[in-house]
């Protein structure tokens, strides 16, 4: 069965039969797949598609095994990924959220723990701006409800109160 899905960096992907393919163009409504395989294993395997049926003569073969395997941790991880971008929740609960389901043959392949936990946290830590190196700063919009006192830019010895305004009313 046909499914298409994303890369990594928003590219367009599609799967079938194990075999993960990327897009590479369109002509005359003839979409063109080559396998993701093809720069490291060298594959040949290639798949055209109309739409979402695949033309005859297609998919050629594989110079590798299928491995449905990476494709369920590819989109494992990328689920991750979004899922700490959109709740900002720590990576060791994204981690335990998401692999509560995992067949055993896939856990597998999964990256370490560690290995995950480094990568969602540099994800998270991309939504942060960076510190700031004087005192002459504007403050990021996300953050301006957060400010309790700002004794202001141009004291030379400016005081920034942040708190949560729920947890004080509390």
């Amino acid at each position: 069965m046909l499914s298409f899905t994303q890369t990594q960096k928003g590219k367009r992907a599609c799967i079938l039969l194990g075999y993960e393919y990327r897009f590479i163009k369109e002509v005359d409504g003839v979409n063109f797949w080559r396998c993701r395989e093809d720069k490291q294993s060298r594959c040949k395997g290639t798949l055209r598609t109309i739409g979402e049926n695949i033309c005859d003569g297609f998919p050629t073969e594989h110079s590798h095994d299928s491995a449905h395997q990476m494709t369920e941790v590819r989109d494992r991880y990328t689920k991750m990924k979004k899922d700490i971008k959109e709740t900002g929740a720590t990576a060791r609960r994204v981690i335990s959220n998401n692999s509560l389901d995992i067949p055993v043959e896939v856990r597998a392949y999964m990256p370490s723990q560690r290995t995950m936990s480094r990568t969602l946290n540099r994800i998270k830590q991309g939504n942060v701006p960076n510190n700031p190196h004087n005192l002459n700063f504007v403050i990021p919009q996300q953050y301006r409800n957060k400010i309790v006192y700002d004794s202001g830019s141009d004291d030379p010895d400016r005081i920034l109160i942040m708190a949560d305004r729920d947890l004080l009313n509390e």
